[in-house]
C-alpha cells in the first residue's frame, strides 16, 4: 500500500514539533514570569501604601482623641466660668436694684438720719461727691462707722465689677480656643475620612490587581498553548490520516506519549 504523506511529511520526526512546543512554552514561562514579576512589584508598592495610611489613619485617630478630651476639658472650663459670671452678675444686679429701691424710698433726706446718711456716703464713695460728708460724720455720732461701712460695700461691689470683667475676657479667651481645637478637630476628621477612602481604594486595588493578573497569566498561558496545539493536531491529523489513526494525548492536542515512544513505527505504512 502506496503512503499519501508527502516526502517532507514521511522525514518529518515528532521531536521536531516537539522542540517547538518547548521553545512556545519557554517564551510562555518567561512571559509569564515577567508577569508575576510586574504583579509582585504592584501589590509590593500597594502594601507599602496601605502600611503607610494604615499608620497615619492609626495617628489621626489619636490626634482626634487628644483634641476631642481637650475640647471637653476647655468646654467644662467655660461653663464653670459661665456660672462664676452668673453668680457675679446676679449680685451686682441684686445690688443695683436694692441701691435704686433705697434711693426711690428716700423723700424728705437728713443728715440726722442713718439710713439717709448711708446712701448719701454710698453714692459719695461711688464717685458721685457728696459736699460736707465727712465734717457731718464727724459731728455727728456714729456716722464716720456708718462711712467706713458704706465704703467697704463701695469697695467690694467694685472688685465684684473688677472680677466679672476679668472672668468675661478669660470666657473670651477660652471660647478662642475651643474654636481653634474644634477646628483642627474638624481638619483631623476631615483628614480620617480621606485616609479611609484611600485604604479602601488601595484594599480594592489590590483584590482587583491579584484577580486580574493572576486570571490574565492563566489565561495568556492557555491562549498561547493553544496555537501549538491546533499546528500540532494538524500534524497529527495529516500523520494518522495514513496509519488508520494514530492515538493522541487525554488532552486531543499532540501525539501521546506511546505515538511519541514509536515514532518509527507509525511512519511505516
Amino acid at each position: 500500500m502506496k503512503d499519501p504523506r508527502t516526502p517532507g511529511e514521511q522525514n518529518s520526526h515528532p521531536s521536531d514539533g516537539d522542540g517547538k512546543k518547548n521553545a512556545t512554552e519557554t517564551a510562555l514561562d518567561k512571559q509569564l514570569a515577567e508577569t508575576k514579576e510586574k504583579r509582585d512589584g504592584v501589590l509590593e508598592e500597594l502594601k507599602q501604601m496601605i502600611e503607610k495610611y494604615t499608620q497615619l489613619h492609626t495617628q489621626l485617630r489619636r490626634q482626634e482623641r487628644t483634641l476631642s478630651i481637650q475640647a471637653n476639658q476647655h468646654m467644662k472650663g467655660i461653663r464653670a466660668m459661665e456660672t462664676q459670671l452668673k453668680a457675679i452678675h446676679d449680685y451686682l444686679t441684686r445690688c443695683k436694684d436694692m441701691h435704686a429701691k433705697m434711693l426711690s424710698s428716700i423723700t424728705q433726706p437728713s443728715w440726722a438720719i442713718s439710713h439717709h446718711y448711708h446712701m448719701t456716703s454710698i453714692e459719695h464713695t461711688m464717685g458721685h461727691t457728696q459736699p460736707h460728708i465727712l465734717e457731718v460724720g464727724d459731728m455727728i455720732r456714729g456716722h464716720l462707722h456708718i462711712y467706713a461701712m458704706s465704703n467697704c460695700t463701695t469697695q467690694y461691689r467694685k472688685q465684684a465689677e473688677l472680677h466679672l470683667r476679668k472672668a468675661n475676657a478669660d470666657r473670651v479667651k477660652a471660647a478662642e480656643k475651643v474654636k481653634q481645637v474644634y477646628a483642627k478637630l474638624r481638619k483631623v476628621r476631615t483628614s480620617i475620612i480621606n485616609t479611609h477612602e484611600v485604604l479602601n481604594k488601595a484594599t480594592k486595588t489590590v483584590g482587583s490587581h491579584r484577580l486580574e493578573l493572576g486570571g490574565g497569566g492563566g489565561g495568556a498561558k492557555a491562549g498561547g498553548k493553544a496555537a501549538p496545539g491546533a499546528s500540532r493536531s494538524s500534524v497529527s491529523s495529516k500523520e494518522t490520516s495514513g496509519t488508520g489513526g494514530t492515538p493522541t494525548s487525554r488532552s486531543g492536542i499532540g501525539p501521546s506519549s506511546n505515538d511519541r515512544g514509536g515514532g518509527g513505527a507509525a511512519q511505516t505504512p
